[in-house]
């Protein structure tokens, strides 16, 4: 088991989208207001840093609750244009009641089995694959920057990029 672990580790840093998928997937980052022992996002976000970070991406994480993280890689462009948000949310809701093991990625019949493997973990690794394997799509060739987020926490009123909005990193009037 440990060794398995090592080699989707190995492979999500290689930028492998089903390794980036399981090894989020294999991560618990329940939301602690949701289910009250939920772990919140801690550890899945210093992980997803550590990606972006190996992959050369400027990075910055805040902790906008207790407990409860954002992650922003930045990747900057060859261009002036506009700046490309991709965005995704790294908690899940709680685990009562599953019939699989929640925090176990695994792979079955060519599915994803865990809690987050459709909303949203699955899609955060497949945002996060075209850099990491140095295919940036058109962050580099079209746009300034390619904010890359992962967002821990939700604020209530300020929507999914409310913080950034906020801060002046981003607008979302294009």
């Amino acid at each position: 088991m440990a060794e398995e672990k090592g080699r989707t580790l190995k492979d999500a840093r290689a930028g492998d989208p089903v390794a980036l998928a399981r090894a989020l997937v294999a991560t618990p980052s329940v939301n602690p207001e949701i289910e009250e022992s939920g772990a919140g996002e801690a550890e899945v976000a210093e992980l997803t840093a550590g990606w972006l970070r190996a992959w050369g991406l400027s990075v910055e994480m805040s902790e906008v609750a207790a407990g409860r993280w954002n992650v922003v890689g930045r990747l900057e462009g060859d261009g002036d244009g506009p700046t490309l948000l991709l965005n995704g949310h790294l908690d899940t809701v709680g685990v009562t009641g599953m019939t699989v093991e929640p925090f176990g990625g695994e792979l079955q019949d060519g599915r994803l089995w865990g809690r987050g493997a459709c909303d949203m973990k699955g899609g955060v690794a497949a945002v996060r694959a075209p850099p990491a394997q140095g295919r940036s799509g058109p962050t580099s060739r079209d746009t300034g920057r390619g904010p890359h987020r992962g967002r821990g926490a939700r604020q209530p009123g300020n929507g999914n990029f409310g913080p950034l909005r906020d801060e002046r990193r981003c607008r979302g009037d294009m």
